[in-house]
């Protein structure tokens, strides 16, 4: 199955083997600027412009009991789930990265810290998340070209890894696959509105 949002307000499930088959349309008030399945195939997460997050059960595509968000969250461009599945990241306008324990959905999400006396995750827009492969790294990118990457393990304490690679804002981030990280290939790669990609090897 392949999950895509829109600018329609709507994120939508497909089936890319097999017949069509109509799905209830995932709904928010606004243009919907990602969607993602968890790697257990269970929940569906989506970031809104409504300045929203929302998780969605699969294959039920019923909504899950609304998440605890600051009140200051602002619109939502990016999200994430960890790869044991109990962790979602999301990020946006507001310059964070919000962390909520979907084992305690009530609980206000943590937000992941940079450096001492700044209030924020990121000092611009956050466009791109993801979780390394084991969920030791957690990166962000953002819409000025920064990156930072932080050790979730210790994300109470980590202020994180800077990141001076891009131009232009970054769209992409991906870690190198759980094959090649076990053997201690740790790569990051960033992909970027000033058309290049950049590899990092975070083992350095």
């Amino acid at each position: 199955f392949l999950v895509t949002a829109s600018a329609d307000s709507t994120a939508r499930v497909w089936s890319v083997r097999g017949p069509k088959v109509e799905r209830p349309a995932l709904q928010h008030d606004g243009a919907v600027y990602d969607a993602v399945f968890n790697s257990q195939n269970t929940r569906i997460a989506t970031a809104g412009w409504d300045k929203h997050i929302k998780v969605w059960r699969w294959p039920d595509l019923t909504e899950e009991p609304k998440l605890n968000e600051p009140k200051n969250l602002d619109r939502m461009y990016a999200a994430a789930f960890s790869n044991d599945g109990r962790f979602l990241a999301a990020g946006g306008g507001d310059k964070n990265v919000w962390i909520w324990d979907l084992d305690r959905p009530g609980e206000p999400p943590d937000r992941l810290p940079s450096e001492r006396g700044t209030l924020t995750s990121l000092p611009a827009v956050v466009s791109a998340l993801q979780f390394s492969p084991d969920d030791e790294f957690i990166a962000a990118g953002a819409v000025t070209g920064l990156g930072r990457v932080w050790n979730f393990r210790n994300r109470g304490k980590d202020c994180g890894r800077e990141l001076h690679v891009h131009d232009k804002a970054i769209v992409s981030v991906a870690f190198s696959p759980a094959r090649m990280w076990r053997a201690g290939h740790k790569l990051l790669a960033t992909g970027s509105e000033d058309g290049d990609t950049v590899v990092v090897d975070l083992s350095k």
